[in-house]
């Protein structure tokens, strides 16, 4: 009997087995352990070959792909490609902009990663011959270039820009190396594209190198600019192209400049970008003072100049409060303002003493009546730098009656407790900030906004009001019809306690229509509190979309923001007593921040209790209170 009929027979010997529950002998162990040995290697060897019928199906497959019969038409390639290369682009200038010092090398002040748009769009010219033509048909695509200086090289940057043929709003970026000095054959190549290179309208030339000893780019530019001439050729005659630039950026360091060294000779500037230190001493506000010293503009730059912005960007911002504040009010056209603080806890805020700027401007403050957005950055709400209730601030200080937009990022600062507190926000021990100075400040901004606008409503009644505007505009804005225009509420990256931030909310004007929380930590009692608040039409009673991102579901009960938001139904029914002025709440966008779990495929039974829960209470948000819900899940540790 050979051994194959004799393990047959073994296993025949065992068939009565399954009709039993009788335990196996060791000997009937080891044949049914040999037969699942034997089953799991064929088992194996049939995936393996499976896997190598269906990779080669995949290949086979690949030759009928629509777009070998019929490809893609090349301006759809180009618009592709453009999405992915600006992509790129605006990661490099959040990066520098959320947080100015994280973009900079170990400390050294040096901008990592400029050229990876660059070496990304090259990448994509060596795939295929179609891809390659349809990146040099695109000529966006060669719109932007960004360069180290030591790179810089007038023969280069006309080539890269004459691929971009005459697309109109061509940019080039210049940033230092790691320990590499400013040299002067840089500027005098500089000099010569200003002169004889192709037309510019984004310059930015970044001198922020913080090695000892590599100090010389402010002066070499200040010294490039003096020496430039007007252009030799016959079509440029009597023009310079430099005034061709519309948005110019300069970042220097203490290192690298001097306040005398800061010269701008683009007369037709509509952006500026600056990221200088607070080098500049104080201007005088002192009765003492010289006559005209509040006419003072820092820095020596043309009033006309300034006059003329629609987006100003200050970064890296350690300026007196005076100095800013001087600046901003010749700002009358800016549409567009940003300021991103450095951090924090470097300023001395006794060293924010301005003179007599505070009683001057408490009464009057700073007029910027063309603002609509306002980017505060790097803020911290410990600090009464920003938001202290009275004027030596800067909400307190600016007068925006035309403000559609605020938005405020706050530095991550996670030392407000002792040490046996805890510093983590999933710590039990963990005690949740109260940021009274930020609650005072946003509440005398919320009150200085409605009372403005009502006295601007008042204006217009009594017939104090430029009637050369059309009416349709007026109308539109906040300015004139005793509605504040303030619409759009943004606050990223705020620990807070839920307290602190339910009293913000209900400071807030009525008109805001859309509320943003990004990254916003608070605990889990928030919601709660805002659905019981005593005087729900008086909470944001004109809210429509209210977007929750990055949200920790250990930190978030999420049921009780459902219920939030069903506690709303009775907003924007005109015929309930008490609802005539409000808005219902149209849309809900939420994304929560998971822990990422093991390689376990199947979930806890209460995490799939949860998403089922939080599914049918997305149903009953749609179908009973008409609210367009998007609810999204993020792992930890998952793009």
């Amino acid at each position: 009997m050979s051994d194959h009929e004799y393990k047959h027979e073994d296993l025949k010997s065992l068939t009565h087995l399954f009709r039993t529950n009788d335990p196996l002998n060791p000997s009937q162990t080891a044949t049914v352990q040999q037969k699942l040995d034997h089953q799991d290697a064929a088992i194996q060897n049939l995936e393996q070959q499976l896997h190598a019928l269906q990779v080669d199906r995949a290949r086979y497959a690949s030759l009928l792909c629509p777009l070998r019969s019929k490809p893609l038409p090349i301006e759809l390639w180009g618009d592709i490609f453009a999405i992915v290369i600006a992509r790129l682009h605006a990661q490099l200038d959040d990066m520098e902009l959320e947080s100015p010092t994280s973009a900079r090398a170990a400390g050294m002040g040096v901008r990592e990663n400029v050229s990876r748009a660059r070496t990304k769009l090259i990448q994509l010219c060596l795939v295929s011959k179609a891809w390659r033509d349809a990146v040099y048909a695109t000529p966006y695509l060669w719109s932007r270039l960004d360069i180290y200086w030591p790179s810089l090289d007038f023969d280069k940057v006309v080539r890269w820009f004459g691929l971009a043929r005459g697309h109109p709003r061509k940019r080039l970026c210049i940033s230092p190396t790691h320990l590499y000095g400013f040299k002067e054959w840089q500027f005098d190549v500089l000099k010569r594209l200003m002169e004889e290179g192709p037309l510019i309208e984004y310059l930015e030339l970044d001198m922020i190198n913080g090695a000892s000893g590599l100090g010389e780019g402010g002066r070499l530019y200040a010294a490039m600019v003096r020496r430039l001439k007007y252009p030799k050729r016959r079509e440029m005659k009597g023009k310079r192209p430099w005034d061709l630039v519309k948005s110019f950026s300069i970042h220097s360091d203490f290192a690298n400049a001097n306040v005398k060294d800061l010269i701008i000779p683009f007369q037709h500037l509509t952006t500026l970008h600056l990221a200088l230190p607070g080098f500049y001493d104080s201007i005088s506000w002192n009765d003492e003072a010289a006559e005209g010293a509040d006419s003072q503009v820092p820095f020596s730059l043309p009033p006309a100049t300034l006059q003329n912005l629609t987006t100003l960007s200050i970064t890296q911002c350690d300026w007196r409060r005076s100095v800013l504040v001087a600046l901003l009010k010749w700002c009358t056209n800016v549409e567009h303002l940003t300021l991103a603080y450095i951090t924090v806890a470097s300023l001395d805020a006794d060293d924010d003493d301005d003179d007599d700027l505070s009683l001057v401007l408490s009464s009057t403050g700073v007029l910027l009546p063309a603002l609509k957005v306002l980017l505060l950055r790097n803020l911290d709400p410990r600090v009464g730098r920003v938001y202290p209730s009275d004027y030596q601030s800067v909400l307190g200080v600016l007068r925006m009656p035309n403000l559609e937009e605020l938005d405020m990022g706050f530095a991550k600062v996670l030392e407000w407790h002792p040490e046996d507190a805890g510093d983590d926000p999933e710590d039990p021990e963990y005690r949740w900030q109260d940021c009274e100075l930020l609650e005072r400040g946003m509440r005398a901004f919320g009150e200085r906004v409605v009372k403005e606008a009502k006295a601007s409503g008042r204006a217009e009644v009594t017939g104090d009001v430029n009637r050369s505007e059309p009416e349709d505009e007026r109308a539109g804005s906040g300015s004139g019809s005793g509605e504040p225009a303030l619409k759009r509420l943004r606050l990223h990256n705020l620990y807070i306690s839920s307290k602190s931030l339910t009293s913000i909310l209900q400071a807030l004007p009525p008109s805001i229509s859309h509320l943003t929380l990004d990254s916003v930590y608070s605990d889990s009692t928030l919601f709660k509190r805002l659905e019981q608040a005593s005087d729900k039409s008086a909470l944001l009673p004109r809210l429509q979309t209210l977007e929750l991102l990055n949200i920790k579901r250990e930190c978030t009960h999420i049921p009780d923001i459902y219920a939030f938001v069903a506690s709303r139904r009775l907003f924007g029914e005109f015929n309930v007593p008490g609802m005539e002025e409000t808005v219902a709440l149209k849309e809900l966008r939420m994304s929560i921040v998971e822990k990422k779990r093991g390689n376990n495929k199947s979930k806890g039974k209460g995490e799939g209790e949860a998403e089922v829960g939080a599914s049918r209470a997305d149903d009953i948000l749609r179908l009973v209170y008409g609210v367009d819900v998007d609810i999204r899940l993020i792992r930890e540790g998952e793009d």
